[in-house]
């Protein structure tokens, strides 16, 4: 997914646990990231325009393996705003 949004022209950040941040070669950039602590989101927006130079446009999760609990909160939401 980030690679087609990275190859539309876009400033992509994913977010990751188990991935070497930095950037890649298909263009986007990848951020440390644990979903289970949104605190750090904006720490994800603050790395990725570090590397990228300007805000994402899109952030991409990546979650290869992850369980969801009906308690989980994945629909929690930012404006860019907030960040």
């Amino acid at each position: 997914m980030a690679r087609e949004f990275a190859g539309g022209g876009n400033s992509i950040a994913v977010g990751a646990t188990g991935m070497a941040p930095g950037k890649a070669s298909e263009g986007y950039v990848i951020v440390k990231f644990d979903r289970n602590d949104p605190s750090l989101v904006p720490a994800v927006f603050k790395a990725a325009k570090s590397e990228l130079g300007n805000p994402p446009s899109v952030v991409v999760y990546h979650a290869t393996t992850t369980t969801i609990s009906h308690e989980s909160s994945l629909s929690r939401c930012m404006s860019i705003e907030d960040v």
